[in-house]
């Protein structure tokens, strides 16, 4: 998928776009490089899915945003999931914890949030709180 993303990306200036494969709880980037990062269904395989989202934050310039599509305990307990697919036993969050772990990182995500399908999946977008901004005020 990465390569296909590239593939699809080329079009844009070099350097604009990275896309990479990298480790969610140790992220390959210095801290404030990224204007935005994407969660398409990763942080529910991340057992410690708390320290993924600290990683996030710090990599995250401030006022930058964080758009996220993440799977809910509330799917993972359901027997398809459980019997089809492969996920952590732990380290589950539902939709309200997710996006209190984000606020409490100090992306803030506010009603910026819905869940869908039955509570299964939850869809938002956070921005990092510029707090360098808030102490000169």
């Amino acid at each position: 998928m990465v390569e296909k993303a590239r593939r699809r990306l080329s079009r844009f200036s070099p350097g604009r776009i990275r896309v990479s494969v990298g480790d969610a709880e140790a992220i390959d980037a210095p801290a404030e490089a990224f204007d935005a990062v994407f969660d398409f269904g990763i942080l529910h395989h991340v057992p410690d899915w708390k320290r993924a989202v600290g990683e996030i934050r710090r990599v995250l310039r401030p006022g930058g945003r964080f758009f996220f599509e993440e799977v809910t305990s509330r799917a993972l307990a359901r027997w398809s999931y459980r019997t089809l697919l492969e996920h952590p036993r732990e380290g589950r969050f539902t939709d309200v914890e997710f996006v209190a772990e984000l606020e409490r990182r100090e992306i803030e995500v506010g009603t910026n949030f819905v869940t869908r399908f039955f509570g299964d999946f939850v869809f938002g977008v956070g921005r990092r709180r510029d707090t360098r901004r808030e102490r000169s005020e």
